[in-house]
């Protein structure tokens, strides 16, 4: 009963806290104790959280409301905090319980700074935005560590993503050793999030792993450079070709995290065939780009809105001048005048230029149409 009651208090207040503007229905819905105990927590890693970069941004935020609605309290992205975009994106909360232990601890122990918060876009998620500054002092060592023999210490973008790598590790470790009862699973997205993905496994940190690319970063590099990349795929040298790019050390690091998940998914079939020959792993799962189809419900309730309006309208319009004037009202235009008047240009299909007829309107309002004369109203 007190473990059962411990997963209880862990899946509501876990990423909650009371200035949650979306989640504390979720964290308030009634569930039995067994239900929660049996629910992972869930971690989207992700190089463009709060931090417009590509086109991976745009999938984490359109998945958010979705996945909010879904997992509850029990999901949380963790990201890189970026001082430019944070003060639009990103809404600092108070660290819950459960959440503020592990924040402290990975200062004290570590010197890692995380800011905990909402991002401020559909479905508020809960965010872990890491200061990568506050651990660029191990740089050098974690490269070692991580690719000794091989590393390029000029790659700016692999050092950062080295740092957030290790960063997001410990991170993980920390809520997975505070909370053993719990299960965790950490999405990683694209080769940039993914160093966490391989530092976890060689921690043997107990967290399954999911790892997506939308495509393969030789894949990218080759395609700019003209090569009909699908018709060389089968007879490609992938490490001899990363080399000759010098991307070998970016490369190595894709394709590692693709063999080491537990997960491995692409977006389409002829992305999943680009990896198996790149990264060398078959993808387990393929996961279509997806349409969120309340956007499109809210354009056809619109539409249906637009069309009954425009039926109120002709029917009036039939009342008041049929039988005086006789047109057709698919070649009728309707204008919003000054004041709220009203006028309606007849398109005539003659050689007559266009009648503006003005609806309960003075004779000292101006006329909408100027090619309009005295004689034609």
């Amino acid at each position: 009963r007190e473990d059962a009651a411990s997963a209880n208090t862990f899946a509501k207040m876990m990423f909650g806290t009371p200035n949650s503007t979306f989640l504390d229905k979720y964290m308030e819905t009634a569930a039995t104790d067994s239900e929660i105990e049996n629910k992972p927590v869930l971690f989207d890693v992700g190089w463009e959280v709060a931090k417009k970069v590509g086109g991976i941004y745009t999938v984490l935020r359109s998945k958010a409301p979705v996945t909010v609605e879904e997992w509850g309290a029990r999901y949380a992205l963790v990201a890189p905090y970026n001082h430019e975009t944070a003060p639009t994106e990103f809404e600092r909360l108070p660290a819950g319980p459960l959440t503020a232990p592990v924040l402290q601890r990975l200062l004290d122990n570590h010197g890692i700074v995380v800011h905990f918060g909402k991002w401020l876009v559909e479905g508020y998620p809960k965010v872990f935005l890491i200061d990568l500054q506050s651990s660029m002092a191990r740089l050098s060592e974690w490269r070692t560590e991580l690719q000794s023999g091989f590393e390029v210490p000029s790659d700016t973008e692999a050092n950062d993503a080295i740092v957030f790598g290790f960063q997001s590790a410990l991170l993980l470790k920390e809520f997975a050793l505070t909370n053993r009862n719990n299960r965790y699973i950490a999405h990683f997205h694209e080769w940039q999030s993914s160093v966490g993905l391989l530092v976890a496994r060689k921690w043997s940190v107990p967290i399954a792993t999911i790892f997506t690319t939308h495509a393969t970063l030789l894949g990218r590099y080759m395609s700019a450079g003209g090569v009909d990349l699908y018709n060389h795929l089968q007879a490609l040298n992938p490490d001899e070709e990363a080399s000759k790019r010098g991307i070998y050390n970016r490369h190595w690091i894709e394709q590692q995290a693709a063999q080491k998940a537990t997960v491995f998914t692409t977006v389409s079939e002829i992305t999943a065939y680009e990896a198996e020959m790149v990264l060398k792993r078959k993808a387990d799962v393929i996961l279509p780009n997806g349409l969120k189809l309340d956007k499109t419900a809210a354009l056809h309730e619109f539409q249906n809105l637009h069309a009954k309006s425009k039926a109120v309208l002709h029917e009036f319009m039939r009342g008041h001048f049929y039988g005086h004037y006789d047109f057709d009202l698919d070649n009728v235009c309707i204008h919003p005048c000054m004041h709220g008047w009203m006028a309606i240009t007849i398109l005539l299909l003659s050689s007559l230029p266009s009648l503006c007829l003005y609806l309960i309107c003075p004779p000292s309002f101006p006329p909408l149409c100027r090619s309009c004369t005295s004689s034609q109203l």
